[in-house]
Parts: C-alpha cells; sequence; structure tokens
C-alpha cells in the first residue's frame, strides 16, 4: 500500500512538473510595435555575419553569428521592392544562408533579416 501511494505521488509530481514546463514556454513572443523593430532596426547591422564570394555574386548570412532567431530574410532593391524574400525559421540555428544574387542587375541592394522582434540590415554591393 504504502509503494502505490508513493507511486501515485512521484506521478502527480512528473505530470505537474511536464504541465508547467510547458505552460511556461509558450511560444515566441510577438512584439508588434512598429517603434521597437525601427529602432533595433537602426542600431544593429548584419557586419559578422553577412560575406560575399569574390565576384559579389553570392552573398552568405552566417545563422550561428547572430544572436537572434531569423523568420525571414529579405532582399530589397534600390527602389525598396523586395526581389528575394524567404522564410527560414525552420533552418538549423548553424547554417550558412546562401543568396545568389547572378540574376539582381548591378548596384546597391539592401540585405534585411526580420526576426519576431526586430530587424537587422546591411547594404551590399552586387557586380558583374
Amino acid at each position: 500500500m504504502h509503494r502505490v501511494t508513493l507511486l501515485l505521488a512521484c506521478l502527480f509530481l512528473a505530470c505537474t512538473q511536464i504541465l508547467t514546463a510547458q505552460s511556461a514556454s509558450s511560444g515566441p513572443r510577438f512584439d508588434t510595435d512598429p517603434r521597437a523593430i525601427r529602432a533595433a532596426s537602426e542600431h544593429e547591422s548584419l557586419d559578422a555575419a553577412l560575406f560575399s564570394d569574390a565576384e559579389a555574386q553570392t552573398f552568405f548570412i552566417d545563422f550561428e553569428s547572430l544572436d537572434v532567431n531569423v523568420n525571414y530574410v529579405i532582399v530589397k532593391d534600390p527602389e525598396g521592392r523586395i526581389v528575394w524574400k524567404d522564410r527560414v525559421f525552420n533552418l538549423p540555428v548553424d547554417t550558412i544562408y546562401e543568396i545568389d544574387c547572378s540574376s539582381f542587375r548591378p548596384g546597391t541592394y539592401q540585405v534585411e533579416l526580420q526576426t519576431f522582434t526586430s530587424a537587422l540590415s546591411q547594404t551590399i554591393e552586387v557586380s558583374r
């Protein structure tokens, strides 16, 4: 009888721990305040994470060197139009993401990484 009571108490504690852990991690928090996104994008860039090949035709983003989880990779042309957009939230954090710019016209583009709470951006130069 004592063993059954002890077993039920342990089972109850284990279930309580599981339910508490699940409710504490209810998923990502979305900050919809545009001022927060604007403030973060003004101060953060991709200097350490963005690099290109010798011809500046392919750009690479090292996700592991970022302190944030990226939701979207967006590339905008000089007029601000989106020329590349990819949802990357499900990629591993140690991914080196590749943007093939060989089909882009030569010029200056803006690479933007959108997270759930901010945006990181960097200007790139595509050449031929």
